[in-house]
């Protein structure tokens, strides 16, 4: 319940203006209705496709639980390809790296699903590598 009064207090006070608002460690998306991690850890944490998968649904941050590694679709609204410089992500996010961060969606093209997709943040686009390859990661909560 506090959790909940917590989200919904964050979703009422910014009502009414822009869509991202960096509170703390956290990014929040009210046009997307998510609320992403912004830390250390995410430039810090590298780990194959499963262990950050497992690594977001066990992560409690910010009194919030329920974390977990975002899709590509997710990723695609924090990339800005309209920047001149080498990292496409959103100006708000300060830690981030113009690498590789996991997406949580598999792919079943190559080898029976042991590829997973990632986010290249130097241009914005998405990838697919075998699973165990590390890389960076971001977790991400439903508002």
């Amino acid at each position: 319940m506090k959790k909940l009064l917590i989200v919904l207090f964050l979703f009422l006070y910014l009502e009414g203006s822009s869509n991202l608002y960096k509170r703390g460690e956290l990014v929040i998306d009210k046009k997307n209705n998510l609320i992403w991690q912004d830390t250390k850890d995410n430039i810090m944490l590298r780990m194959g496709q499963e262990k950050a998968i497992e690594h977001c649904e066990k992560l409690s941050f910010s009194g919030l639980n329920d974390w977990r590694l975002p899709s590509v679709e997710e990723y695609k609204t924090i990339i800005d390809k309209t920047r001149d410089d080498e990292n496409m992500i959103k100006k708000i996010f300060h830690y981030n790296l113009p690498v590789n961060y996991w997406a949580s969606d598999r792919t079943w093209v190559r080898n029976f699903g042991r590829y997973g997709y990632y986010i290249f943040f130097k241009s914005g686009t998405a990838y697919y590598q075998n699973r165990t390859y590390l890389k960076f990661v971001r977790c991400v909560h439903s508002l």
